[in-house]
């Protein structure tokens, strides 16, 4: 039977096109492999249920069938379950059956479901009929990874497996739906073992199966060939809710296993618990990669540099990442630049998503600067309120333009004019919000209704100035225009002229730096600390009055 298997396995290899196996993981099973697998079973007796999930035209199926007819497993009856999502092969899969239903104790039924999506809905419903516990399980899973936000990962949390690739929600789901008692052998690339995105799905099989039996290759590119698949590969045998006991170790230099070596080892000498303080050593295009594994983000390879300056730098400078923390003096352009999560922020990072998370996050900031002010690099500086004249209160209405104007009352005036007094302050509801006339007046200073005003005027009556400030929300910086305007509608003023553009942040002041007039000053409230000075004869301070009417 497996003779012909070769036969279709290695025609469906050549014909079937490369893109196809990807995007199914397809990569069939070599026959001396599928009878290694199917002789690591005990033979226990009884009813088998056999589960076949990914099984390709069936050699995995026929392998354990060949050594039930040899009466090498002595089971009363044999009912086969094969999922295969290709339907291109059910045809081989149900001509392969047809082979052994000669025996009234052997039944087999081929699913052209989605066994992820099949499984996780059996699994939530305890009382459907679909949840058959199976006694075996034989896998040669396909290999693909799985997004963070992809319908499969959805569909295995619903029954709390978290996993990053085809292979390990194969193993998972399998073990899930095993009867007590009952073994799964799978073959499946090495890398659950210890990388760390596999932690969650190490857990999951430990905490449910006894390890029985591991087989390790040697040679990484001679196991599937005929796929030309490069990728280091075991075959495990597990015991659902098994007693843990000594585990035997095999080794091949490939899938002719001519120079099989066994051992036997200690369990606590095969697998480690994993360290909870485990934190990697990671450089950018790994990072690149796990992005990509997790969250669907897809980074082209020559990104690499724009990830490490816009993304890994902040990071850094933030404290959340450490850069070459095993060689602090490696150079700047080394391809062996890592980073590593900083040890205190992963202990926070950890506690994501629990309850102590909200108390740990108020911990951790209260002790450490956060980015946002390390950038700002607020500066200690005299604070000293604005005066309003003697019974009058300020009220502005709701709105983004308006809370400007009160960061520039409550923020920036108290900086930079300490001390100042409010002569004007504009409201989008109402044009005088509040307007101190008498001062105004006493400034030399008529103004009408027929005035453009700038949103807010401030006097310095220690230095004579009379700070004219205009908020920028979506439009209307102190451009040239603007300049003179303002020139000519405070031309008798006895106080120095000081003009002010007020932003709420950087990336508006971005748009409107082509336009803003030299000899003027540039604040952002989500800087508050500091000013921007537009190059003139002097910083935050009046120019003549020809200088300003003569632009």
């Amino acid at each position: 039977m497996l003779f012909a298997i070769k036969e279709k396995r290695q025609e469906l290899s050549k014909s079937t096109e490369v893109k196809k196996k990807s995007q199914l993981g397809q990569f069939f099973t070599p026959e001396r492999i599928a009878v290694f697998m199917a002789n690591l079973f005990a033979d226990v007796g009884g009813h088998c249920c056999l589960l076949d999930a990914g099984a390709g035209i069936g050699a995995l199926s026929a392998a354990f069938l060949d050594r039930w007819l040899a009466n090498n497993l002595h089971f009363d009856r044999i009912n086969v379950e094969a999922f295969e999502i290709d339907q291109t092969l059910h045809a081989s899969l149900s001509d392969l059956f047809k082979r052994y239903r000669h025996s009234e104790n052997f039944n087999a039924t081929i699913f052209g479901e989605d066994f992820i999506h099949k499984s996780a809905e059996a699994l939530c419903d305890e009382k459907s009929s679909s949840l058959n516990l199976y006694t075996h399980a034989i896998l040669n899973p396909p290999y693909k990874k799985l997004h963070s936000h992809s319908a499969h990962r959805l569909d295995l949390r619903r029954v709390g497996i978290e996993t990053v690739n085809l292979y390990s929600a194969f193993v998972a789901l399998a073990i899930a739906r095993l009867a007590p008692g009952g073994q799964i052998v799978a073959i499946i690339p090495r890398s659950f073992c210890n990388e760390p995105y596999y932690r969650p799905f190490r857990h999951f099989i430990l905490g449910r199966t006894a390890l029985r039996h591991l087989h390790l290759f040697e040679s990484r590119s001679r196991i599937f060939k005929d796929d030309a698949v490069l990728q280091e590969n075991l075959i495990i045998l597990l015991e659902r809710d098994g007693h843990q006991g000594p585990v035997t170790i095999s080794t091949s230099t490939d899938s002719t296993f001519t120079d099989v070596s066994t051992y036997q080892h200690a369990f606590d000498r095969i697998v480690f618990p994993d360290d909870p303080t485990e934190n990697p050593l990671m450089g950018i295009t790994p990072i690149m990669d796990w992005a990509r594994e997790h969250y669907a983000k897809d980074y082209a390879p020559n990104t690499r540099e724009t990830v490490r300056r816009q993304t890994m730098h902040q990071f850094v400078d933030a404290g959340l990442a450490l850069y070459n923390p095993d060689k602090p003096d490696r150079p700047v352009n080394s391809p062996k630049a890592v980073y590593q999560i900083e040890p205190v922020a992963l202990t926070l990072l950890r506690n994501f998503g629990t309850s102590q998370w909200p108390d740990n996050l108020k911990v951790y900031l209260a002790a450490r600067e956060t980015l946002a002010a390390r950038y700002a690099k607020e500066r200690e500086q005299n604070y000293t309120p604005v005066e309003v004249a003697h019974g009058k209160r300020i009220t502005l209405t709701p709105g983004k333009h308006n809370e400007l104007i009160r960061a520039i009352i409550k923020e920036f005036a108290p900086r930079f004019v300490p001390g100042s007094s409010l002569v004007y302050a504009g409201d989008t509801g109402d044009k005088w919000g509040y307007f101190d006339a008498l001062l105004l007046a006493e400034l030399g200073i008529k103004v009408d209704s027929h005035g453009k005003m700038p949103d807010v005027v401030l006097y310095c009556a220690e230095k004579n100035w009379l700070l004219l400030v205009e908020c920028v929300t979506s439009h209307g910086p102190v451009n040239g225009k603007r300049h003179t305007e303002l020139a000519r509608l405070f031309a008798e003023s006895t106080a120095g002229l000081v003009y002010v553009t007020a932003f709420p942040n950087r990336s508006i002041m971005g748009r409107y730096l082509g336009e803003i007039a030299w000899e003027t000053e540039v604040w952002v409230a989500d800087a508050p600390s500091h000013l921007i000075h537009f190059n003139g004869e002097r910083f935050l301070g009046p120019y003549s009055l020809s200088d300003r009417l003569l632009r």
